[in-house]
């Protein structure tokens, strides 16, 4: 009787004849992709996010970048990937199978025949904020230059301005885990030339390419400027102000630098009483217009021992 029972549900659809289907896999992220064909091993970036039943996103090879479109049924994936080539636009499809962080099978590549392919998610860069204001050095055959940027970051958007040989232009573009492009339009003798930026971004360092439309390309490595600190800067200024040695370095240490002494009133008598009138000597008996620090880390300031002087009547 329940035998009957349970076969009549099933036939109402009531009950699953089997156990409960899986989810499709999620492929949406970056995959470090491996092509290999009679050409060898071709290594590339596959960047994919779901879009609807779908995955949209794009392959990169370099500077080179074409757009992908994956669709996944329970662990079977095909990705489709949209080239333009010397002899126009070509397709190559991906055939595999999903099994966790990594996918793998074989393909049509077009002129390169077919071949097998693997690709396993890239590991996930901690976030990244480029806010803020950029040195930038770009290396070119033609030559170099030094422009400044300044980012303001929403999510993956970039805004912000250019500052250089070409004078002032806004800039806009994109940041995807730590690889990031901007671009930025400027006018060479009259004519508008898309400059275009891309590479990666650690901390407060940047490098990658840069293309000026159709006319070159080259290297540049960036830097973050520190912002100013308003109470180095008045520690700064009340140590001159007292007479004090200390290093008027730009990026406040003490590496380099060019020291700047100030003279002061009895200076020999000072030393003799007081040791030197320097704000960086941790310890010392320091003259009414030279405060102690007892900081032996003070960026502003490098220790010194006094002078030796002969002993007078002692």
């Amino acid at each position: 009787m329940i035998a009957l029972v349970m076969a009549v549900a099933v036939t109402a659809g009531l009950i699953s004849p089997g156990a409960p289907q899986e989810a499709s896999p999620d492929i949406s992220g970056t995959w470090e992709l491996s092509v290999t064909t009679s050409r060898g091993v071709e290594p590339a970036m596959l960047t994919l996010k779901k879009n609807g039943e779908k995955f949209a996103g794009s392959v990169a090879r370099g500077t080179d970048q074409a757009p992908a479109e994956a669709t996944v049924k329970d662990k079977a994936v095909t990705i489709v990937i949209t080239a333009q080539t010397q002899s126009g636009p070509a397709t190559f499809t991906l055939t595999g199978e999903v099994a966790g962080d990594a996918m793998s099978g074989t393909g049509a590549f077009g002129a390169r025949g077919s071949g097998s392919w693997s690709a396993k998610r890239a590991a996930v860069p901690p976030a990244v904020d480029v806010t803020g204001t950029w040195a930038v050095e770009v290396e070119t055959a033609q030559g170099s230059g030094t422009p400044t940027f300044t980012f303001k970051q929403e999510g993956e958007k970039l805004s912000g301005q250019y500052r250089g040989l070409f004078g002032e232009a806004p800039v806009s573009g994109t940041l995807n885990g730590n690889a990031f492009a901007f671009s930025v339009d400027v006018t060479a003798d009259g004519n508008t030339v898309r400059v275009t930026y891309s590479g990666t971004v650690e901390k407060d360092a940047m490098t990658g390419t840069v293309k000026f439309g159709d006319l070159g390309e080259g290297t540049f490595t960036g830097s973050r400027k520190r912002p100013d600190d308003p109470v180095q800067n008045a520690r700064r200024i009340a140590q001159l102000d007292a007479g004090c040695s200390i290093l008027d370095d730009e990026d406040g240490d003490d590496e380099e630098g060019e020291e700047r002494q100030r003279p002061f009133e009895s200076s020999l008598h000072a030393s003799r009483v007081h040791g030197p009138p320097f704000c960086g000597l941790p310890r010392q008996r320091a003259s009414p217009r030279c405060p102690v620090n007892d900081d032996w880390s003070a960026p502003t300031a490098r220790r010194r021992s006094p002078p030796r002087y002969p002993r007078q009547g002692h």
